[in-house]
């Protein structure tokens, strides 16, 4: 019940990055200006959300910019991708120490994503080889 919640707050959010790109481009009618200005107001909120100090303010610049960027190059779809693996990043954290209670259910969800990738890229091709090496000319 509680990966409901934060699946409905996941969509929310995405929906609500996305009015944010589109008013920002009616009011400023520029779509590099909305970009950025949108880069900006998701990273400053991110930084203050947080409450990290001023030496991460640039990454958190970095992926409002990326967010941004994902968004507007790739789609819905692909933010709301990337804002659900992040949240099962978050909740089934990874670590290098296999002593750790949790570090089987951390690198299995890193396999269940990484088969999901492979599998989007398998479809994604088609019926396209991956490297046709007979097509490479010297």
């Amino acid at each position: 019940m509680m990966a409901l919640g934060y699946l409905a707050r996941i969509f929310m959010t995405a929906f609500c990055i996305l009015f944010l790109l589109f008013l920002s481009r009616v009011v400023l009618r520029s779509e590099r200006v909305a970009a950025a200005g949108c880069g900006l107001v998701l990273g400053l909120l991110s930084f203050f959300q947080v409450g990290g100090s001023w030496a991460a303010f640039p990454l958190h610049l970095l992926g409002g910019a990326l967010t941004v960027y994902v968004l507007m190059r790739f789609g819905l779809l692909a933010t709301l991708a990337g804002y659900c693996v992040s949240f099962y990043f978050m909740v089934f954290p990874m670590t290098l120490h296999a002593s750790a209670w949790f570090f089987s259910i951390g690198f299995a969800t890193l396999f269940v994503v990484l088969a999901l990738a492979l599998c989007g890229f398998w479809t994604a091709l088609g019926n396209r080889t991956f490297l046709n090496v007979a097509n490479i000319e010297d």
